[in-house]
């Protein structure tokens, strides 16, 4: 009992890692220094499938914004932080 107890936590631990998760973040305009939550990837894939998306959508969002150069987005490894 206490092996699999010991082999679930291991399980879980590894289901809830970071490790394939990729954060897309935007700055302000009027605060170029904050970071702002846009989306997370988090897909059940490899982690360079989850870096690849965010990294699309990063390269669109950033030329489609033409007149607002001050806005940027851009891709972090692991889940949002502040």
């Amino acid at each position: 009992m206490k092996a699999l107890s010991l082999l679930l936590i291991a399980v879980l631990g590894a289901c809830d890692s970071d490790d394939r998760t990729y954060t897309l973040y935007r700055n302000s305009p009027a605060f170029q220094a904050m970071r702002i939550h846009f989306a997370s990837f988090n897909a059940n894939e490899r982690s360079a499938y989850n870096q690849e998306n965010c990294e699309i959508v990063a390269r669109h969002m950033n030329a489609s914004l033409g007149s607002t150069p001050a806005v940027r987005y851009w891709c972090e490894k692991g889940r949002f932080r502040e």
